[in-house]
């Protein structure tokens, strides 16, 4: 008859065996799931940017949050189209130059400027300055700005607006 023998395991592997069986201490913990990211880093500052470019001069005003799942309507839209239809771009800037200004216009309730623009932008370049006279200039030839609501007054009397070389349409 044959008979096997279990062979005896050597001392370092029953200690090894009976620290796995009485150990106490909770598994390591699994590790960190990788964040998710978009598919577009950066989208949500895109798109937060495009929302205050608005329309034809910007429209990156002060609003209040809209409370609804549709948006209202621009009250300021047939503002900045009047601004573009009758302003010209100043000498020496092309449609296609990459430079903008920003700028704060103040406005009386009968629709007349209550003072002239101002600039947003610190260290303007002389391009930037030259934006800013064109459409200072409109501004002034095209009031008074009758289209804007009287009832909403208190949120278009100080507009922050964002102008480009192609806001100058009336060429």
């Amino acid at each position: 008859m044959v008979h096997a023998e279990k062979p005896e395991p050597d001392a370092k592997n029953q200690l090894s065996e009976q620290s796995e069986h009485q150990s106490t201490e909770p598994p390591p913990p699994a590790p960190p799931q990788p964040e998710e990211t978009p598919d577009q880093p950066g989208a949500a500052e895109t798109l937060a940017e495009l929302a205050l470019a608005g329309g034809p001069l910007g429209g990156g005003f002060v609003a209040p949050p809209v409370d609804t799942t549709q948006a209202g309507y621009d009250f300021t839209a047939a503002f900045r189209e009047r601004v573009s239809g009758c302003s010209t771009r100043p000498d020496g800037i092309d449609a296609s130059d990459n430079v903008n200004i920003r700028l704060r216009v103040f406005l009386n309730r009968d629709g007349t400027l209550a003072a002239a623009p101002q600039m947003l932008d610190r260290n303007a370049s002389s391009k930037q300055q030259a934006l800013l006279q064109g459409i200072t200039a409109a501004l002034q030839r095209c009031q008074p700005y009758t289209m804007l609501p009287a009832d909403k007054y208190k949120q278009w009397k100080k507009l922050d607006l964002i102008v480009f070389p192609l806001n100058f349409l009336g060429q």
